[in-house]
């Protein structure tokens, strides 16, 4: 019994401290062109609930009237630290222009999360090196406002990254393992001919 009590003891603190790293994370800038992706980065120290909120934002309400007649309609991926997407939204139920991603239990790690603006979508394919369906082409009008939010609940640490992220493709591991398989060959070869 005692054991029993003592395992309870030490889930519910793991778990009060799981929940106690978690924090909310805000950010605010815009896309000026409409090929434009910002991209970012988060971290979990233990499997959680995230929620990711992207919306475009009227700065100037009276740019809404005319040239930009509502806010930027986003675009939200996230990405396991290979590369590889995990999910997309493009409008939640709520409001046709944000978009809104809910992961119940998300595994700890490192994750990549990217906004755009609709159109601008991810590629067939299922990575971040397959692109989006703007890549190369020449940016579309604007026909909204360009600014945008993000907020995301539940994750460690978030940032936002300069560029898309540098992640290896499986070819880059596949050749770095036949390059190493290859060494240990020859080394091997060398100790059997001594």
């Amino acid at each position: 019994m005692k054991f029993l009590s003592t395992a309870l003891l030490a889930a519910a603190l793991f778990t009060a401290s799981a929940a106690s790293q978690a924090a909310d994370f805000n950010f605010a800038d815009s896309l000026d062109n409409g090929n434009d992706i910002q991209w970012g980065t988060f971290t979990l120290d233990a499997d959680y609930k995230v929620t990711l909120n992207a919306q475009g934002t009227l700065v100037d309400t009276h740019s809404s009237y005319g040239s930009s007649p509502g806010p930027l309609d986003t675009f939200l991926a996230v990405w396991d630290s290979t590369g590889k997407l995990v999910t997309t939204n493009d409008d939640s139920v709520l409001n046709v222009r944000n978009s809104v991603i809910v992961l119940e239990t998300l595994a700890a790690g490192d994750y990549y999360f990217s906004l755009s603006r609709f159109p601008n979508v991810t590629n067939e394919g299922g990575y971040i090196w397959h692109g989006v369906t703007h890549d190369g082409k020449a940016p579309p009008s604007f026909t909204s406002d360009i600014h945008w939010t993000v907020d995301i609940s539940g994750v460690t640490s978030a940032s936002l990254l300069p560029s898309t992220p540098a992640v290896p493709e499986p070819e880059t591991y596949a050749m770095l393992l036949a390059g190493l398989g290859l060494i240990g060959a020859v080394a091997r070869r060398r100790r059997l001919q001594r």
